[in-house]
């Protein structure tokens, strides 16, 4: 069946015959009505002169169909591709009851091909008949999928929920568009549910932030603990609940980070990361407040954390952009900066080739700031690379900070992933999986770094706050406790062995896969060319969400896989199962 069709445009000879059977009986509902000669010539301009008439109806799983009638000419009308796509001959769109639209059609007296049959895949119930031009239709009923860990029991984005999400679209600005049309009711453990019955294996975190798992009992108990305590906030004033949360932080943090400043979000960490690398550069020269960061990394949307970040075109609204930032390309073996085909030991070399790039002397660098992997690849660095980047940044007194944003809290099978590389930080930016539920941030260094601003110069409104650092204590403990990240390390070889397999299945369309403990990428690749394949990479995670598997959309060619540290390895078998049949479906 070719389901997923979302506009469709069909040249009818017979205005109202159509409209009566796509309205009336296949129950499709009218959205737009230009009958009237003139009136949508006024309204589409680019069809001036056109005379067209046109209505658009709706079918129940958001499938649009415009019914076109040109008065003034025999042949087709023009048309543009964001306007309609005719002459399509096979349409297919999904119905709550498919027996009723097969005895509401024969009542009419349709014209109908086939009765109500299950499909040879045993997943719909379908029938074929004709509309009054001729078109087959392919007229589908889901068949709900209920596996152990998933349920899909209706079309996705569910007909109900199209509304909620045009009125979000209409009051909120262009950026928060283009997620998946999934509308979130609930969410628990690693698994995500809807308010009509769907129920997904979440395999984002909610954006690698959920480590310990979507509402973890021991986080609610804390949350509510401290909402009855009745201190919700306190801005920088002393606190216990503060002072308890630090000590949880210096706990799992290697002793010589020793002090920790409390924030919000991720992108408050980089800033202040710059600040104090800045203010530590100024301490030694004037000159000394170059900051270098990594090509296709990210590190916030606020303009200092931008400014680092390596997606250069996400840079582009700022204009006259700040000066002292540089950028050098980040040692991605998969695709080598300098053109070998394969990592050979060359790590040091990659570094003192990348550095050179910089086009200011090395001892005018006051800092030097990495994602420990990157976000849409989960491309590490090797570790002769980030020990040679230790030993420049001591060589020329400059401080080293790790955005640890997605890496920190076990997601990697340690603490903190910049440990896998056997060095020592100046400076580690966390949040996300700090709370595993709201906003909390912090930056953690050595004392003297910290130090480096004066009262007032590095506070915020809150930092702190009682109800996010009893969720922060709370979410430490049920990592320590309940043995997450030991489970990620546990699962690590089971999810290696499943994408090698992927790999063997799949070998024209699967590259390199990248990934620790229980965070991990999978390039996507096109055929003839091996270059990521972005079109084909958000076909894939849109069929795994119809299919009930939720994957994060890195809009980079890449399958991000990072889900909560509470998963089985049952759930975690049955997710990359829904990505093979995606794969194989949408190639």
């Amino acid at each position: 069946m070719i389901l997923g069709t979302r506009h469709t445009g069909i040249v009818v000879q017979d205005m109202e015959k159509s409209l009566r059977f796509w309205r009336d009986i296949m129950g499709l509902k009218v959205q737009v009505d230009f009958r009237e000669k003139g009136e949508f010539i006024d309204t589409v301009q680019h069809l001036k002169g056109v005379d067209l008439r046109m209505i658009k109806l709706a079918a129940p799983d958001g499938t649009l169909i415009e019914l076109l009638k040109d008065d003034a000419h025999p042949t087709p009308v023009p048309t543009r591709n964001d306007l309609c796509d005719c002459g399509i001959r096979h349409i297919a769109f999904t119905v709550a009851d498919v027996d009723q639209s097969w005895k509401t059609l024969k009542d009419y007296g349709g014209e109908v091909l086939s009765p109500p049959t299950v499909s040879p895949d045993k997943k719909a119930r379908l029938f074929f008949t004709r509309d009054p031009e001729g078109n087959l239709l392919e007229i589908v009923q889901m068949i709900p999928a209920e596996l152990p860990h998933r349920r899909i029991v209706s079309p996705i984005p569910h007909p109900e929920s199209l509304s909620l999400i045009r009125e979000l679209a209409e009051i909120e600005p262009h950026s928060m568009s283009g997620f998946p049309p999934v509308v979130w009711d609930r969410a628990e453990g690693f698994r995500v549910f809807d308010p009509y019955g769907n129920i997904w294996i979440d395999f984002t975190s909610s954006v690698v932030l959920a480590s310990a798992g979507h509402a973890n009992p021991r986080i609610a108990r804390a949350l509510r603990g401290q909402i009855d305590a009745k201190l919700w906030h306190c801005y920088c004033n002393p606190s216990r609940i503060r002072l308890d949360t630090v000590k949880a932080l210096k706990q799992i943090l290697p002793p010589y980070l020793d002090k920790v400043f409390l924030l919000s979000t991720g992108t408050e960490t980089t800033e202040a990361a710059i600040k104090l690398m800045r203010l530590h550069g100024r301490k030694r020269s004037p000159e000394k407040y170059h900051v270098v960061s990594f090509f296709n990394s990210f590190h916030g949307r606020t303009m200092g954390a931008q400014s680092i970040g390596g997606f250069l075109d996400q840079q582009e609204w700022m204009g006259q952009k700040p000066p002292g930032f540089h950028h050098i390309p980040f040692p991605e073996c998969a695709r080598c900066p300098w053109g070998r085909s394969q990592y050979e030991h060359c790590g040091r070399e990659c570094f003192e080739k990348a550095i050179q790039t910089v086009p200011v002397p090395s001892d005018q660098v006051a800092g030097v700031i990495t994602e420990t992997f990157q976000g849409p690849t989960v491309a590490f660095m090797p570790e002769d690379f980030a020990r040679a980047l230790r030993e420049w940044c001591n060589q020329h007194e400059a401080l080293l900070a790790f955005d640890e944003m997605q890496a920190g809290f076990g997601r990697t099978g340690q603490w903190f992933g910049f440990e896998h590389y056997g060095i020592e930080a100046d400076l580690i930016c966390l949040g996300k999986g700090m709370t595993s539920s709201v906003p909390m941030s912090a930056l953690a260094g050595r004392g003297p770094v910290l130090d480096l601003a004066e009262h007032g110069q590095m506070s915020s409104t809150h930092t702190g706050n009682p109800i996010c650092c009893a969720a922060t204590i709370a979410n430490i403990e049920a990592i320590r406790d309940d043995g997450l990240m030991e489970n990620a390390l546990r699962l690590e070889p089971v999810v290696r062995e499943r994408l090698d397999n992927l790999k063997k299945e799949f070998p024209a369309r699967i590259g390199t896969i990248n990934g620790k403990g229980l965070v991990w990428a999978v390039y996507l690749v096109n055929p003839q060319t091996k270059a990521l394949d972005v079109d084909f990479a958000q076909r894939v995670t849109t069929r795994g969400m119809e299919l009930g598997l939720l994957m994060l959309q890195t809009g980079r060619g890449t399958l991000k896989i990072a889900p909560p540290l509470c998963i089985t390895r049952e759930a975690l078998l049955e997710g990359f199962d829904v990505i093979a049949q995606a794969v194989g479906e949408c190639q």
